[in-house]
Formats: C-alpha cells, sequence, structure tokens
C-alpha cells in the first residue's frame, strides 16, 4: 500500500515523534471507502539503536507498534514467540520494558517468494504499484535461496546478492 522512509537519527527522539505522528494520522482508503489507519508496525530491534526501537514499540504498543527480530536458523513456524527485554532509554533501565518478537525470516520470505509466483490476480497475488522505484524493484529482488553449509549440516537460506535489501526485510516482517 505504501512505503515510506523517515530520514534522521534514530537516537533522537525527533525521529520517533514523526513515525508516531505518521502511524497515528495517515489513513488509506479502502476499496469500500471506509478509510482505515495502520493496524500494526514491526520494527526491526537489530542493529545500533535497538533500545530507541524497544522503547519505541513498549511506548506505542496501544497504536501496534512491535519489536521484531529476524531469526534465521532452526526455525518452526513465521511467528516465533516473544520475550520481554530490558533496555536503557534516558538514562534508565527499563526492567519490565519491550516484547521483543522473534520472526522465522526464512519461512517469512518462503510464503511472500510464493505469493510472487502467483501470476493470476486472486487470492495470494502481489500486486505491486507502478510508483515503486527501480530501487525498490533491486531491493526486492536482493535475496535468494542457497545451500549453506552449517555445523548440524547442508541448509538453504535465503542470502543477500546485494547490500542493501530493506525492502526484503520490511516484507518479510509485514508477512509476519
Amino acid at each position: 500500500i505504501d512505503h515510506r522512509v523517515f530520514f534522521g537519527n534514530p537516537a533522537l527522539p525527533q525521529i520517533w515523534d514523526e513515525v508516531e505522528e505518521f502511524l497515528r494520522a495517515t489513513q488509506y482508503p479502502h476499496a469500500r471507502g471506509i478509510p482505515q489507519r495502520i493496524q500494526a508496525l514491526a520494527l526491526d530491534s537489530g542493529g545500533h539503536h535497538s533500545d530507541e526501537v524497544y522503547a519505541f514499540a513498549h511506548r506505542c504498543r496501544s497504536i501496534g507498534v512491535y519489536a521484531v527480530k529476524g531469526v534465521s536458523h532452526r526455525e518452526r513456524s513465521i511467528d516465533q514467540g516473544s520475550s520481554n527485554v530490558e533496555y536503557r532509554w534516558n538514562g534508565r533501565i527499563s526492567r519490565h520494558g519491550a516484547k521483543v518478537w522473534s520472526v522465522g525470516t526464512n519461512l517469512a520470505k518462503d510464503r511472500f517468494q510464493a505469493r510472487l509466483e502467483v501470476a493470476v490476480p486472486g487470492p495470494g497475488y502481489v500486486h505491486l504499484s507502478q510508483e515503486c522505484s527501480d530501487e525498490w524493484f533491486r531491493q526486492l529482488a536482493s535475496e535468494m535461496r542457497a545451500a549453506c553449509r552449517t555445523a548440524t549440516g547442508n541448509e538453504t537460506r535465503w542470502v543477500k546478492v546485494r547490500t542493501r535489501n530493506e525492502v526484503r526485510d520490511c516484507l518479510t516482517y509485514a508477512t509476519w
């Protein structure tokens, strides 16, 4: 439906306030003409700003904001469950803070890839906007299934074929 990029430093509260305002104010027209707001947002908590993601997810949990973390091995399902995490915000530790959800990324990517292969509009078919940029499509195609040797034997996993893959990650978490 939409792809938005919020530019700014995730260590500063201004960017999080901008995202929250977008979530609370934005509505999209349904085919029946009824406006709908965003029901859920999955924020990847991996990386350098985990505490900020946890704090934002905890603060905005009532409007459907979830902190997620991809898990790409020993997956049982796409929804791998959740756990509570401590985080540091404004110099204080929140010990009973945010909930982080584990996402089986290989399985989610498999499911989304299967939907991309549905050739006829109908259930499971993915509609792609003509407004998406060439870069968006390059990021969509940024990973492929490949054989990997692991400690327990050979497996296939989704691996990057280019550095930028934010679109693929966003679609994976949207599938979750």
